[in-house]
């Protein structure tokens, strides 16, 4: 899609403490770990950053929709209407999307 800049987020503090150690991740989180550094070099810039799974209703209900097709699923321009709307829940709650 042509993005140079990214930020992933994740709900898993020691997901993104490992990530961000220059040493060998041998905890058993290592799979995510590896996986999220290898994607990180194919992004001029690539930030790990936690954020609290209140902060996340967006993303997991993305997710949840992904594992619940047949298929590979590829949202650009819209997304599915339960995520649209657990989004506009969080911004009307003031937390973030």
């Amino acid at each position: 899609m042509g993005f140079s800049k990214v930020i992933l987020e994740s709900d898993s503090r020691l997901v993104v403490n490992n990530i961000k150690k220059s040493s060998e991740d041998y905890s058993e989180t290592r799979p995510f770990t590896w996986d999220a550094k290898n994607l990180a070099r194919k992004f001029q810039c690539c930030r790990f950053q936690f954020i609290a799974r209140e902060g996340n209703g967006a993303a997991h209900a993305l997710a949840v929709e992904g594992m619940q097709a047949e298929g590979d699923s590829f949202w650009v321009e819209d997304a599915p209407l339960k995520v649209l709307e657990v989004a506009d829940s969080d911004r009307q709650s003031g937390r973030p999307p």
